[in-house]
C-alpha cells in the first residue's frame, strides 16, 4: 500500500471511530451486517475512470465495534455512479470471493474489487455502495477521463451520514451540495461601462441522501442562492465599478417532473423563489427590489443533442419599492427565457421582458460555443457574445435605455 493511500485509510478509519453510532433497527432481519457493525468504505485506486473499461477499487471493511467480527467476502458488492437524478448501477467483484476474514475492533481489512464502468457512465459522478445495511461512503471520480497513475496530493470526499465533506487548504465544504445557478461569465465591450461579469451559485440545504431527504424528498428542493452582476468601467481613471446587483434568494426546485410520456417534451422543471436585489448604495443612487416568482421550464429534445428550453417567469413585487417605485413600468411582472442549440455545441439564449404599460422593455441575446477542443480538451470554457438592448441593463439605470454588445468567456452558460 502506498503512503498516500495508507494515510487516507487511517483518516477514514478515524472518521468512522469518532462519529456517533447509527441505529440499525430499520434493517432486514438476518442481515449479515445487522449486528456486526461492519461498514463498507470505497477508496479509489485512481481519480478518474474510463467508460467501458475495467478498473480497480479498494473496499475497506471497517469494524466499528468493540469485539472482533468475522465476515465472508460476498461475490458481488452492488454500487452505482450517481450524478443528481442520474443513477447508473454497477457491480464490484471482489478478488477473494468466499474468503472468511476476521476484523479486529476499530480496524479494517482491504478487499480489492474489479469494476467495469458502463458505457453510458459519463461526467463527474459519485461512486456509492448500494448495500442497504451499509452506511455508504463515497469517492468522487469521472467516467470520461483517462485513468491517472496516482492519487497523491488529492483529497477524497468522505460521506459521513449523508454529508459529503471535502477539504481544500484551510476550508471544508460539501461539494455535492454546491452547483451553478445562473450563467457565469466575464465580458468586455466598447461602450462604458465596458466590463460586465456575473457569478452565481446555489447550495442544497437538505442533502438527497440525508435522513430528512430520504423520508421527505420534497425538502431536498430547498436551496440558498446568490448571484452578483457587476458593471466595471475598465477605462476609468481608477477602474471604478459603475454598478453592482447583489441578489441573494431562497428557492425551491423540482427537477425533471415526468409523470408520463409527454411526446416531444423531454423534461419539465419548476422553480419557486424569493429574491432580494439591491446595489448596495445609499442616497439618490440606492436601488432595491424584492420579488416572489415562479418559473416552469419546458425542454423539447435531448439536452445532450439538439434541444429548445422555454422558461417563462412570473413575479410579484414585495414590500416597499421607494428607491425605484416605478420599476414595474420598465421591468414588468415577468420575463421569458428561451435557450436553443446543441448540448455540446453552439447555443443561443434570448431573455425578454416588457414593462407594465407595454411600451418599455428589454431583450438580451447570448451566443456561446465551447472552445475546449481548440484548447487540447484541457480548458473547459465557452466563447461568449452578448447583446443587450432596451431598459434596465443595470439596477442603477433601470429607467435608462441603452444598447451594448460585449464578448468574452463564460464558465456556465
Amino acid at each position: 500500500m502506498s503512503l498516500p493511500r495508507a494515510f487516507a485509510a487511517v483518516v477514514l478509519w478515524a472518521a468512522i471511530c469518532v462519529v456517533p453510532e447509527v441505529s440499525r433497527a430499520d434493517q432486514p432481519a438476518g442481515s449479515a451486517h445487522e449486528s456486526n457493525g461492519v461498514q463498507y468504505v470505497l477508496v479509489p485506486s485512481q481519480p478518474t475512470f474510463t467508460a467501458g473499461a475495467a478498473s480497480a477499487v479498494d473496499v475497506y471493511l471497517m469494524n466499528e465495534g468493540t469485539t472482533p467480527v468475522t465476515v465472508v467476502i460476498p461475490a458481488i458488492i452492488p454500487a452505482a455512479f450517481v450524478l443528481g437524478e442520474r443513477d447508473v448501477s454497477v457491480q464490484l467483484v471482489p478478488d477473494a470471493v468466499g474468503r472468511s476474514v476476521t476484523i479486529a475492533p476499530k480496524s479494517f481489512e482491504t478487499v480489492r474489487c474489479r469494476l467495469v464502468v458502463p458505457d453510458d457512465a459519463q461526467g463527474r459522478s459519485i461512486l456509492v455502495v448500494r448495500r442497504p445495511e451499509a452506511d455508504p461512503r463515497s469517492l468522487e471520480g469521472s467516467a470520461t477521463a483517462s485513468p491517472a497513475d496516482s492519487t497523491a496530493g488529492t483529497a477524497t470526499p468522505v460521506k459521513i451520514f449523508g454529508q459529503t465533506v471535502a477539504e481544500a487548504g484551510l476550508v471544508e465544504y460539501r461539494p455535492l451540495q454546491f452547483s451553478a445557478h445562473e450563467p457565469i461569465y466575464f465580458l468586455i465591450g466598447a461602450d462604458e461601462p465596458n466590463g460586465k461579469f456575473q457569478f452565481s451559485f446555489k447550495y442544497q440545504i437538505v442533502p438527497t441522501d440525508s435522513p430528512l431527504g430520504e423520508k421527505a424528498p420534497w425538502t431536498t428542493g430547498f436551496h440558498l442562492a446568490y448571484t452578483q452582476l457587476s458593471f466595471w468601467d475598465l477605462e476609468g481613471e481608477s477602474k471604478p465599478f459603475f454598478d453592482n446587483s447583489y441578489k441573494p434568494e431562497l428557492l425551491w426546485i423540482w427537477d425533471n417532473i415526468r409523470p408520463g410520456d409527454w411526446g416531444p417534451v423531454s423534461r419539465l422543471d419548476l422553480q419557486l423563489g424569493l429574491q432580494h436585489e439591491s446595489n448596495g448604495r445609499d442616497g439618490d443612487e440606492s436601488r432595491s427590489v424584492n420579488i416572489a416568482y415562479v418559473r416552469p421550464v419546458i425542454t423539447l429534445g435531448d439536452r445532450e443533442g439538439w434541444f429548445v428550453s422555454i422558461g417563462p417567469r412570473v413575479w410579484a413585487y414585495l414590500g416597499s419599492q421607494e428607491d425605484n417605485d416605478d420599476i414595474e413600468q420598465f421591468r414588468g411582472y415577468g420575463d421569458l427565457k428561451v435557450v436553443a442549440g446543441k448540448g455540446d455545441g453552439l447555443q443561443l439564449s434570448a431573455t425578454g421582458r416588457i414593462g407594465s404599460d407595454f411600451d418599455k422593455g428589454s431583450l438580451q441575446l447570448d451566443l456561446s460555443y465551447p472552445i475546449r477542443k481548440a484548447l487540447f480538451d484541457s480548458i473547459d470554457i465557452y466563447l461568449h457574445g452578448q447583446l443587450f438592448t432596451g431598459f434596465g441593463e443595470s439596477l442603477l439605470g433601470y429607467n435608462d435605455s441603452d444598447t451594448n454588445f460585449r464578448v468574452g468567456i463564460s464558465l456556465v452558460r
